[in-house]
């Protein structure tokens, strides 16, 4: 979030005004559900039933999985070979004819990620097949509930929605007033947005193009990084050290992997939130809400580029 004066105001248009309510509706919707208490989970955990220290090795053996797998699809050489794999497929669908060299180059790069994302989920959810608790889904707060996605729980969704939306803008404004500071002191700190956020506010390719990233980023990312992260890493430190410990740790590791210093409160602030939230409402609503607010942000970015980036 950048200091208003930056702001191009006279240069709104109906999407960015939109997109200034909406985010202000949000906030305030996601600030009552915190006051009111609705949005969270009690702290104490029910204790899980089994041999204590048989979960604790799965955990650590799941851990390690889900690290290895993630570095090796993820690592040059594994994107290399799913590009040149995938490249024929896209041939064969003549998808190489509609637009430029780049267009294809960047279309290729957005489906090996998919394609490692995907796979990384399928390996872990094989392994959990094979080894009970290898990931952990269902809640276990004492306040646990289901959600069934009747009228009363699509509401407690939207509810959670907004409450993710607040915290996120009042991370994002901390961090900016952190920033601020700091300024006054004479350290300047990077405030670089994140890489996939420029490409996608300042997108002029294909839209076909586009909305590979669209899948990868609200479909693919969602799914590897709620399992790893809240299915696998935060049950794992639960077992190890206290509970608020453990959402600390995994928020800050969750925002530490993306890479961008200006965005590490805000992401860091999210992930520890989806603990709580994954303690009373299960792995499931993580991912949703996950995949919930990537799509929002990505709709807002090509709706209202020039403020959606400064807030």
């Amino acid at each position: 979030m950048e200091d208003f004066s930056t702001i191009p105001w006279s240069r709104l248009d109906a999407w960015g005004w939109s997109f200034i309510g909406t985010t202000l509706i949000l906030f305030l919707v996601g600030g009552w559900r915190l006051y009111a208490g609705e949005a969270t989970a009690s702290a104490t955990i029910v204790v899980e039933e089994g041999n204590r220290h048989y979960r604790m090795l799965i955990r650590t053996i799941s851990a390690l999985s889900f690290i290895f797998i993630f570095g090796v699809l993820f690592s040059e050489d594994v994107q290399a070979l799913l590009y040149q794999i995938i490249k024929p497929v896209f041939k064969f669908f003549k998808a190489s004819n509609q637009g430029s060299f780049r267009a294809e180059n960047m279309s290729l790069m957005f489906a090996a990620g998919l394609v490692a994302q995907l796979l990384a989920a399928g390996i872990l959810l094989l392994l959990a097949q094979a080894f009970p608790g290898f990931i952990h889904v269902q809640p276990d707060g004492n306040d646990r509930k289901k959600l069934y996605f009747n009228r009363a729980d699509i509401s407690r969704l939207g509810g959670l929605f907004a409450t993710c939306s607040c915290l996120l803008a009042i991370a994002a404004l901390m961090w900016s007033l952190f920033a601020h500071i700091a300024a006054k002191q004479g350290q300047n700190l990077p405030d670089d947005i994140q890489d996939v956020v420029q490409l996608v506010a300042h997108w002029n390719g294909p839209s076909w193009v586009l909305s590979i990233l669209f899948l990868s980023v609200t479909v693919g990312a969602p799914l590897i990084e709620e399992i790893g992260f809240r299915g696998i890493i935060y049950p794992s430190l639960r077992d190890a050290m206290p509970r608020g410990w453990a959402i600390a740790l995994t928020g800050i590791l969750f925002g530490s992997m993306h890479g961008n210093l200006a965005a590490l409160l805000p992401i860091s602030v999210m992930g520890a939130w989806l603990c709580i939230v994954r303690d009373r409402f299960g792995l499931g609503t993580c991912i949703l809400l996950h995949a919930m607010n990537n799509a929002w942000t990505v709709f807002w970015l090509i709706a209202a580029p020039e403020i959606a980036t400064k807030l």
